[in-house]
């Protein structure tokens, strides 16, 4: 007999494949798969240029999965220094958001605009942004949670840019037959995104050091055995 619990587990649980750590199958759980559907909805092709709005740990993630279609250049905008690092040590160019992102891509791209835009964050800041960023006929893609219901949506501008603009709720489990083999055969290692380790135990110390950005943090991995 199958209930509606066990229909559940069927679709929403895959057990850890051979080749996948325990780090990445954390991350296939949510962050991982909402990084590359950010990427994937962007429509990017070889040659094309990008922008990611966002270098929190599923910024991390798209820029990862972004490059897998090819860009040539990725411009990654934040204003944590550790973040912006990343983003370099990634092969990304990075760009302080504290510096007037929209001028320096701008005159990077010749006043022309990348061609898609990743948005991370979800404030009406950051989406107006991708918005202004992208070139016409480009595609803004959006996995920043945004709750204003509210949110003045520049509906002329759009229009005079031929805007392709996604948001949505990303499909964790239906991306795993993509990601996995790319886990496997080394094309992604997102786990890179933790930057701590620590026992279950002290999980208290963990959301504080989070919370106050302490010594780098970027991503906290708990062991439960510990």
């Amino acid at each position: 007999v199958v209930d509606d619990h066990d229909a559940g587990a069927d679709a929403a649980l895959l057990r850890v494949p051979d080749g996948v750590s325990v780090q990445q199958a954390v991350l296939l759980a949510d962050i991982l798969p909402t990084g590359y559907y950010g990427a994937r909805n962007a429509e990017i092709r070889p040659g094309q240029t990008v922008a990611l709005i966002g270098l929190g740990p599923v910024g991390l993630c798209a820029l990862q999965c972004a490059q897998l279609f090819g860009p040539a250049r990725i411009f990654a905008i934040d204003r944590v220094p550790e973040r912006l690092a990343a983003a370099r040590a990634a092969g990304a160019i990075p760009i302080d958001a504290a510096q007037d992102p929209l001028a320096a891509i701008l005159e990077a791209t010749g006043g022309q605009g990348p061609d898609a835009v990743i948005e991370a964050v979800g404030a009406d800041e950051t989406i107006r942004l991708a918005i202004q960023l992208v070139r016409v006929a480009g595609v803004v893609s959006v996995i920043g949670v945004n709750a204003n219901m509210a949110f003045p949506f520049p509906m002329l501008l759009a229009l005079m840019k031929d805007l392709t603009f996604r948001i949505g709720i990303c499909p964790v489990p239906e991306l795993w037959n993509d990601l996995v083999p790319l886990l496997q055969s080394g094309r992604l290692r997102p786990e890179t995104v933790f930057s701590h380790e620590l026992p279950l135990s002290k999980g208290a110390e963990a959301y504080a050091l989070f919370d106050a950005r302490r010594d780098g943090v970027m991503k906290v991995m708990l062991d439960p055995s510990a």
